[in-house]
């Protein structure tokens, strides 16, 4: 900040000279960086506003905003006055909350005591010291320059991460990376435009892919984009929701994703009086940017890794395999059969798969990929894994690899671990049709 005071915030606020207008406009943009939705201004301008100088919605329930900033500290009197004559107002509106914006400073016992009075309301408490920790965030630079003139510090930066995508359904760039051997990010892919009439807009931007620094690692990849959602209700279908009982629209505007996390998908819900939904439209939020990781290059086994052990030592198919701290869990293992219902089938099955790797260096990442054929040889899939050769008198990690494919044929298929040009296991299992009547 351009300033020498380094709690020039706080004060700016606690002195504050620009009157009620800006004061209602400020507080807006501190409750929409709090997840304040759809947040709706009375008259910040000057006129009845009805007791409430905004509503707004959180979690979908209605809320009341209520502004006071004068001049200086005053004294919890006065503060007590005004905020009783806030909720009296707000309680006149049937909200869930009221959320109370101020620049004066509020003692823990006066939080308490303000939060008691206004029972059955919940209350949001926006007190100065808690705005000035919201201005001072990085996000509401530009918030806290408008309305308390004062200035970011502009520092260099290296900016690993990948930028989320800026238009809707944009999938998120994927992250940068520094280091001998190091690869960027794939970007994501864009979201799914789904359209049924004429316009409307939906936001669903990817997140950008993590970064790193490092020798032989790779950033993560940008998050896939969310869902746009275009949708006229044609007067047909308006009249039949009426008939049902439709009352009002109650609408949730998803979440940007946070560092790391996924986007909150953007709902609307048609309900009824009683609260029975009778439709909804749901536009899916990007997904999360990948995070960075030690890239390992794989190589395919040889005949020294076969002389110095390495082979499978478990292969088996089972209706469940869990894997916790390196050891499997199954459920109903150990199938030599397996019946479907139709043909042709889809199948997806957990293999669950051991690795001796003998006394192969440790350290050493092995590429190997399991391979499924019908009963004429025809291979259906190739799942590809690696295997990474562990320290000690014994390494025999093990892996878990979903299999999903669909075949025609009944009869004994295969299930094979090869490495390159070397089997290194089978396991056979026989595909069994429907039962005819005479079975």
């Amino acid at each position: 900040m351009n300033s020498t005071r380094w709690d020039e915030t706080w004060h700016r606020l606690r002195d504050w000279t620009n009157g009620q207008t800006p004061s209602e406009r400020l507080s807006a943009q501190i409750l929409l960086h709090e997840g304040f939705t759809s947040l709706e201004p009375s008259h910040p301008l000057g006129g009845p506003d009805g007791g409430k100088d905004a509503v707004c919605l959180k979690d979908g329930n209605r809320w009341i905003m209520a502004v006071y900033f004068p001049r200086g500290q005053g004294q919890f009197t006065a503060i007590q006055k005004k905020f009783s004559a806030d909720v009296a107002s707000a309680n006149a509106h049937s909200p869930c909350g009221i959320a109370f914006v101020t620049n004066q400073e509020l003692t823990l016992g006066e939080r308490k005591s303000l939060i008691e009075s206004a029972n059955p309301l919940v209350v949001g408490l926006y007190h100065l010291e808690r705005i000035t920790a919201i201005l001072d965030s990085p996000p509401m630079g530009d918030v806290r320059k408008q309305f308390l003139g004062i200035e970011s510090e502009e520092r260099p930066e290296i900016s690993l991460g990948g930028q989320g995508g800026l238009a809707p359904g944009a999938g998120g760039g994927g992250g940068g990376a520094l280091g001998t051997g190091s690869k960027g990010g794939d970007g994501g892919p864009g979201g799914k435009i789904i359209i049924q009439g004429s316009s409307g807009l939906a936001p669903g931007a990817g997140g950008g892919g993590g970064g790193i620094v490092g020798d032989n690692k790779k950033a993560g990849a940008g998050g896939g984009g969310g869902d746009q959602v275009h949708l006229t209700i044609e007067p047909e279908e308006f009249d039949e929701l009426r008939r049902a009982g439709f009352e009002r629209a109650e609408i949730r505007v998803g979440k940007g994703g946070r560092d790391g996390g996924p986007g909150e998908d953007s709902i609307v819900n048609f309900v009824t009086a009683d609260g029975r939904i009778l439709k909804s439209i749901v536009a899916r939020g990007g997904q999360p940017g990948g995070a960075g990781a030690q890239e390992i290059s794989s190589r395919v086994a040889t005949k020294s890794d076969i002389e110095s052990g390495l082979r499978v030592t478990t292969l088996t198919l089972a209706d469940c395999v869990h894997l916790k701290n390196g050891l499997h869990y199954l459920l109903g293992a150990g199938w030599d059969n397996y019946g479907f219902p139709t043909i042709p089938f889809m199948a997806n099955w957990p293999l669950a798969c051991s690795i001796d790797t003998g006394s192969i260096e440790p350290g050493s990442s092995l590429s190997l990929s399991v391979l499924v054929k019908d009963p004429t040889g025809f291979q259906v899939v190739e799942k590809p894994f690696t295997v990474i050769c562990t320290k000690g008198p014994v390494s025999r990690p093990n892996h878990v690899i979903p299999l999903s494919f669909t075949g025609s044929q009944a009869g004994v298929w295969s299930i094979e671990v090869v490495s390159g040009e070397i089997a290194l296991g089978k396991l056979s299992i026989e595909i069994k049709g429907p039962k005819s009547d005479s079975d």
